[in-house]
C-alpha cells in the first residue's frame, strides 16, 4: 500500500497566469507531501509502502489548426542539463507553458 499525496482534480484555464498558478499550487503541494513524509521517516515513522507524489500534468488544447507565418522559438539548451533563465523545474515549466498558451491565444 502506497502513501499517496492528496488528489487534485483537473481544472481548465483560459489564460496562462491562472494555469501557471494552478501548476505552482500542485507542485508546492506535492513537494510538501514529500517533505512531510521525509520528516516523519527521519523521526522514526515507517510507512506501509512507497511514498508517492507527482509533477503537475499540463495539457494544452486548441480548437484550430490555423498556421501562422512566423514561428515561436523556445529557448534551446546550449549545454546538457541547462536551459537559460531557469533554475528549477517549475521555472522551466512556467516559461514553456506561458510561451505556448500565449502563442495559441494569438492564433485564435
Amino acid at each position: 500500500m502506497s502513501h499517496l499525496s492528496p488528489f487534485v482534480a483537473p481544472t481548465h484555464h483560459a489564460d496562462p497566469d491562472s494555469a501557471l498558478a494552478q501548476v505552482r499550487l500542485i507542485y508546492a503541494q506535492q513537494i510538501g507531501h514529500l517533505r512531510d513524509a521525509m520528516q516523519r521517516f527521519v523521526a522514526g515513522e515507517t510507512f506501509p509502502g512507497h511514498v508517492r507524489s507527482c509533477y503537475p500534468y499540463v495539457r494544452i488544447h486548441t480548437e484550430t489548426v490555423a498556421r501562422q507565418a512566423g514561428a515561436i522559438v523556445l529557448d534551446v539548451s546550449q549545454q546538457p542539463g541547462a536551459v537559460p533563465k531557469t533554475d528549477t523545474y517549475i521555472a522551466l515549466m512556467d516559461n514553456i507553458v506561458r510561451i505556448l498558451v500565449t502563442g495559441l491565444q494569438g492564433n485564435k
